[in-house]
């Protein structure tokens, strides 16, 4: 086998691997430069806010624990569902009129496609990225994500969990514990973990990306209604 064989066939470890995850954030932050101040209704800004946070809590957990490598594409798709729930939470939070509640329900579809668009041409330019966090944009993600409703949104956390009033509390609680079960890391890595969670939370909390989205103004693609059933 030659040297470029070799070369190419090389795992990349996790140092190379936490490099790529900062280069996708870059490119997120280029893609969405301007975008505030050019027009602060645009689905693209819950596209951003979600893939700057799932590309973020990623990377500072494989920094913590870089045995997730084999696993990244799983915590990923853990991260993003997450943060597709968050936003969702928020802007139900501020809007809780019946039409606003429907109009968040059918904005998530607009905002996966501005996802799907961006990463197929990140994947196109990047396969090595593709190997590794396929699975969180592939079909199984969806099914992931309907959990993640209920968890998140829905408030309906395992029977192992002890839920409070506080539901961010248990939110970051329940991604904990499921950032553990994909990964296979031991019950020691719990604290660091939701450390590291509780705080990427309070950050993305406070992004303009979330903070000054204009619900009110925001147009998006519409589908029939039984697209969303």
């Amino acid at each position: 086998m030659s040297i470029i064989s070799r070369l190419f066939r090389h795992q990349p470890n996790a140092l190379q691997v936490s490099d790529w995850l900062g280069n996708m954030q870059d490119a997120f932050i280029e893609r969405s430069s301007g975008l505030l101040d050019r027009d602060n209704s645009s689905p693209d800004m819950l596209v951003f806010f979600t893939l700057m946070n799932s590309t973020l809590s990623t990377n500072h957990i494989l920094h913590q624990c870089p045995s997730i490598l084999s696993f990244l594409g799983a915590v990923y798709g853990e991260m993003r569902a997450y943060y597709e729930c968050l936003w969702q939470l928020v802007l139900l939070g501020k809007h809780d009129s019946r039409d606003d509640q429907v109009k968040i329900s059918k904005l998530y579809a607009d905002v996966k496609m501005g996802i799907d668009g961006n990463i197929q041409t990140l994947f196109s330019d990047n396969p090595n990225i593709k190997r590794l966090l396929a699975s969180a944009f592939d079909n199984s993600y969806d099914i992931r994500l309907c959990d993640a409703v209920k968890e998140y949104i829905w408030g309906q956390h395992s029977d192992h969990m002890n839920t409070t009033d506080d539901t961010l509390h248990d939110n970051v609680e329940s991604l904990t514990l499921s950032i553990l079960k994909v990964t296979g890391l031991r019950q020691g890595y719990q604290a660091s973990i939701k450390s590291i969670l509780v705080h990427d939370t309070n950050n993305a909390l406070c992004l303009k990306f979330l903070t000054q989205f204009d619900l009110e103004r925001c147009k998006f693609i519409e589908f029939p209604d039984d697209f969303y059933k």
